[in-house]
């Protein structure tokens, strides 16, 4: 199965590197997972200003940069999406990756990791993206790993300091490979 992960923060001094690093280090220790991980901050979206709907514009991209996410988006057979929470909901950036894609999200399975450095550890960006996911076709897991106190959360190595957090990213990589499988049979 191919994840595209998505790590969902611009910010010049973000915190969530740890996060993205950790995951695909965990991600690439297994075999029934092909990765593409992506740091929004390689990806240079502007905000979607297509003269249509992106379902309308059939691969008829202004910027060229939005046709190469499409594909990218495109080839996955699921995802994973890391968000920090800002001001109660997800990132713009991680919001305007999703707006700037449609065939390739459908029908195809999303799990979310949230973070925050207070005790919602991003539970309400996960419920936004949600919402968001359901609106281009994705099919939202249950499952999702928030992690609360992110400046204590992982140690100087990269390291969850909370064995309950790689117990629930392990919950999500089984729900998210199961679910894929079953959508493929």
């Amino acid at each position: 199965m191919k994840i595209l992960l998505i790590f969902g923060s611009t910010r010049i001094e973000r915190h969530g590197e740890v996060v993205f690093n950790w995951v695909k280090e965990q991600i690439n220790a297994r075999d029934d997972i092909e990765l593409d991980a992506v740091d929004l901050r390689d990806v240079p979206l502007p905000f979607y200003d297509e003269p249509e709907s992106i379902g309308a514009l059939d691969g008829k991209f202004n910027h060229e940069i939005g046709k190469e996410w499409n594909e990218r988006v495109s080839a996955a057979d699921g995802f994973i999406m890391i968000t920090p929470e800002y001001n109660h909901g997800p990132s713009a950036v991680l919001k305007n990756a999703i707006d700037y894609a449609w065939a390739g999200w459908n029908y195809k399975p999303v799990s979310f990791i949230s973070y925050s450095n207070g005790m919602i550890a991003g539970a309400r960006a996960t419920e936004q993206l949600r919402l968001i996911a359901s609106g281009v076709k994705l099919l939202p897991l249950p499952t999702a790993t928030h992690i609360p106190m992110l400046a204590d959360a992982f140690d100087e190595a990269g390291r969850p300091t909370n064995d309950k957090t790689t117990q629930s990213l392990d919950s999500v990589l089984k729900e998210l490979t199961t679910v894929g499988q079953k959508l493929a049979a």
